[in-house]
């Protein structure tokens, strides 16, 4: 089935560069936690993906 195959780039991060720490409240953990079960992803790549559209929205917002 090779021939079917196509090649894409991609560039992997081995580690994460940067660590942070945040405090939520019982309700927020909750509700992130239920919606992390629901998507059936990490909670760390929920939270990167959540931060990263955000951050798009934001940066779109300020090219207006």
């Amino acid at each position: 089935y090779e021939e079917y195959l196509t090649p894409v780039e991609v560039t992997v991060a081995a580690q994460p560069r940067h660590t942070y720490m945040i405090t939520l409240s019982d309700t927020l953990d909750s509700a992130l936690r239920q919606v992390q079960q629901r998507e059936g992803v990490p909670l760390n790549t929920l939270i990167n993906l959540w931060i990263q559209e955000k951050l798009q929205q934001y940066v779109e917002s300020l090219a207006e």
